[in-house]
């Protein structure tokens, strides 16, 4: 390394990619906060809630494993510059609809598919992301479908003011941001699936506490709870993926892992609604957190046989 340039976290191209993760982070925020919330106010419908969370995370299922191979093919700074970049002109169509009441192309279809199917190979005969992507896939089908009915459980249930629901989730983000930074030393401490275990177990508290809350101020604990657990889970999931993922592999294998931990969202967010409809709000939400203490009771034994954070 030449000297004087500093690299890692010191570097300056680390400091801009962190500054626009931020600020992309605080735009993907805003417009979490919005979607569900203009539906709640409007329509008071669980349906259309569900069904405005189903689309939101569909295209996960859809176009993240020829994506995370077309990611592998070009430079990474310039695949960054223009997906977001058609982010931004899909969401200011977005926002000028509400306000207002390109085909792909077949000629490298094959080798697409060929490079896709490696990526799916590597991760299903990895058992150890084998075992985190399953936990994954079925906490991500619980959590999709509290998000579908939370907002209006909060309006309905809870009488939290409409205009203060976005304040939900900065007390996730709270939760995230503490949790986050810590979780790799809690890993080098008490081993990587230990932690991982107790950070689902703290998601499955906070979903509880969310069906327990009477008033506002249960419902923003709950809420910071369930970032806590969030975001100690996030951070050792994707770093025991990207511990044991080749780097000609990152992009197909971290597409293959969203679609199949994602693949589920839209079933979550498509059940809930329905749910809800024949039960009740809080049936959806207490359902999830009891679902999901029988996950982390089954799945336990193999996640602490993951190798513990470096």
């Amino acid at each position: 390394m030449t000297r004087g340039v500093r690299s890692g976290l010191g570097s300056r191209s680390f400091r801009c990619l962190l500054a626009a993760w931020a600020v992309s982070s605080v735009g993907d925020g805003v417009l979490s906060a919005a979607l569900p919330l203009v539906t709640a106010v409007i329509t008071r419908d669980p349906l259309a809630m569900s069904g405005v969370a189903l689309a939101t995370v569909l295209p996960w299922l859809l176009v993240a494993l020829p994506a995370g191979a077309i990611v592998d093919r070009f430079p990474v700074r310039r695949m960054l510059v223009v997906s977001h970049l058609f982010r931004s002109a899909v969401a200011l169509c977005l926002a000028v609809v509400i306000a207002t009441g390109a085909p792909a192309t077949a000629a490298e279809r094959s080798s697409l598919r060929s490079e896709v199917v490696a990526g799916l190979r590597f991760l299903m005969r990895q058992p150890a992301l084998r075992a985190v992507v399953g936990v994954v896939g079925v906490t991500a089908l619980l959590t999709s479908g509290v998000n579908a009915v939370a907002f209006l459980y909060a309006i309905e249930v809870v009488r939290l003011p409409a205009a203060s629901v976005p304040t939900l989730l900065v007390c996730t983000a709270i939760g995230t941001l503490l949790a986050a930074p810590a979780a790799s030393r809690w890993a080098a401490r008490w081993g990587s699936g230990t932690v991982m275990i107790s950070a689902l177990l703290v998601l499955a508290a906070g979903i509880a506490l969310l069906e327990a809350a009477a008033d506002p101020l249960l419902i923003w604990v709950a809420y910071f709870v369930m970032g806590v657990g969030a975001g100690a889970w996030n951070v050792l999931s994707a770093a025991n993926r990207q511990r044991l993922t080749p780097r000609a592999l990152t992009g197909r294998v971290t597409s293959a892992h969203r679609v199949l931990a994602w693949g589920l969202m839209p079933l979550g967010a498509g059940l809930a609604g329905p749910i809800a409809e024949v039960s009740s709000l809080q049936a959806v939400i207490l359902g999830a957190a009891v679902v999901l203490i029988a996950v982390v009771a089954v799945a336990a034994p193999r996640l602490r046989r993951l190798p513990g954070a470096e």
